[in-house]
């Protein structure tokens, strides 16, 4: 049986307290299911007033994307990066107070349909019986390659954000869990 999946707030919380830092996590509304033993506490970051009484030194907004959530999730090619990288990655961010937009992707532009054979093979599935289609032949809207270019960043950090093909590999002795 294969564990939980990693969330990437849950992930930035582990990597910061094994290096020593205090965390205190976040949430809009609803504590999640999935949480480590760190408190929760409710916090809107866009409430100035909230923000002021709480004055955090760091944040990191690690929300699955709200209302941008159909764009990150319709684009048929991307660069998946491993949670346990993307969490170093942003903790180090964080260490050099890098301020502005900073990308982060792993090395691999795949499709939707190759993430997905990486995923069913590394989990030991028949990839055969995932369909392949186009998204330009698709009702679908938005655009049909979305890349990261993270160089910038990349230049910033110790942290090297594996791609798709590299951390999502086939283990010979079976899948990973």
């Amino acid at each position: 049986m294969r564990e939980r999946p990693l969330l990437l707030g849950t992930e930035i919380i582990k990597q910061a307290r094994a290096a020593g830092h205090r965390t205190v996590a976040t949430c809009h509304t609803t504590t999640p299911a999935i949480t480590s033993d760190t408190a929760w506490y409710p916090l809107d970051l866009r409430d100035p007033d909230r923000m002021a009484e709480v004055r955090p030194c760091l944040i990191i907004n690690a929300s699955s994307g709200g209302v941008d959530w159909a764009t990150t999730a319709q684009a048929p090619v991307r660069c998946p990066v491993h949670v346990s990288d993307l969490a170093a990655a942003l903790l180090e961010l964080a260490e050099y107070d890098a301020a502005g937009v900073h990308h982060a992707a792993g090395t691999d532009a795949v499709s939707r349909h190759e993430l997905g054979v990486l995923i069913a093979r590394r989990d030991g599935l028949d990839a055969a019986r995932l369909a392949a289609g186009l998204r330009a032949e698709s009702t679908l809207s938005g655009p049909l390659d979305v890349r990261l270019d993270s160089r910038t960043t990349q230049h910033l950090l110790s942290t090297w954000p594996r791609g798709a093909h590299e951390f999502l590999v086939a283990h010979e002795d079976g899948p990973r869990g």
